[in-house]
């Protein structure tokens, strides 16, 4: 009994300092997701990488490659990256076939693997967190993290939902927006380019950046309607 409460306890707390990071983002992008099959998607994606990603850094720790000096600048800014691409397709100003919404599926993977980056570098922790457990208890704490990840993901889109209705639109699409770049600045300071910053100083970084992007892509948007996009035949 004793071993299944600290199973447990180990576990969620795992669960929980993985998930918050996944759940801020999932309620941020909860009014770009257009349909029950995106929302479904990303839930189950946030859920698998939630549960693969901590087993694989856990299983890579042992190999040493979590500790390659080169491994850490590639994965700010990949994730840089792919965070980066996710917002130009959802704000860039183009045709009705390309407006935003449109590419979420792919945006959204893109963006999912940025977001679930963080899991990945939870496994060698997990490595101290496990010592003495059965090898079938250490694969099944994952399956309970993973778990923990859906449950506070589900509640962020739900949270999400309610507050959407009493927004400002243009202020809550700076939120939204600015919210999910805060991990690709986060992850392009810290493993690309290891400054050390406090959370909410790179939060406000981004929301401010997002909030010049949103303001150029709405002032495009204006010169589009009034047919004097440049470029635009």
């Amino acid at each position: 009994m004793m071993f299944i409460t600290e199973f447990m306890i180990c576990s969620v707390l795992m669960g929980l300092g993985i998930g918050i990071d996944a759940a801020v983002a999932t309620g941020a992008r909860m009014p770009l997701m257009h349909s029950r099959r995106v929302v479904v998607a990303w839930l189950f994606g946030i859920t698998l990488t939630h549960t693969l990603f901590p087993m694989a850094g856990y299983s890579l720790s042992y190999l040493g490659l979590l500790q390659a000096p080169v491994l850490s600048p590639l994965v700010g800014i990949l994730a840089f990256t792919l965070i980066a691409c996710f917002l130009w397709a959802e704000l860039r100003p183009l045709d009705d076939n390309n407006r935003p919404g449109s590419q979420s599926l792919l945006a959204g993977a893109g963006l999912l693997l940025a977001v679930s980056w963080d899991a990945l570098w939870s496994g060698p922790a997990k490595s101290a967190q496990v010592i003495g457990w059965p090898q079938p208890a250490v694969w099944a704490s994952f399956i309970v993290v993973g778990a923990v990840v859906a449950i506070l993901s589900w509640l962020a889109l739900k949270l999400a939902a309610r507050v959407e209705q009493l927004a400002n639109q243009p202020l809550l699409q700076c939120l939204q927006y600015g919210v999910i770049a805060y991990f690709g600045w986060l992850a392009l300071f810290r493993y690309t380019l290891g400054i050390t910053l406090a959370w909410p100083w790179i939060l406000l970084f981004a929301l401010l950046v997002t909030a010049l992007m949103v303001k150029w892509a709405r002032a495009a948007d204006r010169s589009d309607s009034a047919g004097i996009y440049p470029g635009r035949v």
